[in-house]
């Protein structure tokens, strides 16, 4: 599998989950496609994960210069790309901040998943969870 090819595996991966957790019923939560709020809807969600699109790209291929020496890992800079994330949710909905908890979540982990990737040509739970301390170090 090519880097692209890996960094599209973490993007639609990431995607997938939001699209799924949000989809889940019965669950804990005030939205789910039974459930609405006043000013947030399920489709919200969805519009949001898929919104999510660009930023993980961008952030996953920082992993991967990290993970080829190109860059420190500290230089991922995870919290440019929160901020970043939240902000192109915003950008194609209007039900207010969606995916602040799965963006604190999915920024780090596709840094970790890119780099994971650069370095053993795939994903293991164990150099994953390795990279993700380093990454949130």
């Amino acid at each position: 599998m090519s880097y692209m090819n890996g960094v599209n595996q973490i993007v639609i991966a990431a995607q997938l989950a939001a699209m799924l957790e949000v989809s889940g019923w019965p669950k804990p939560g005030n939205v789910h496609r039974t459930m609405d709020l006043p000013d947030t809807r399920f489709e919200h969600f969805l519009a949001g994960a898929a919104a999510m699109g660009p930023t993980l790209r961008s952030v996953a291929l920082r992993g991967m210069k990290a993970g080829r020496d190109i860059i420190e890992v500290s230089e991922i800079s995870v919290g440019k790309y929160v901020k970043q994330m939240a902000s192109d949710i915003k950008n194609w909905h209007r039900g207010g901040n969606t995916h602040l908890g799965v963006s604190l979540l999915f920024i780090p982990l596709a840094a970790a998943a890119g780099k994971t990737y650069a370095e053993n040509g795939k994903i293991s739970a164990q150099r994953l969870r390795k990279n993700l301390e380093k990454v949130m170090g």
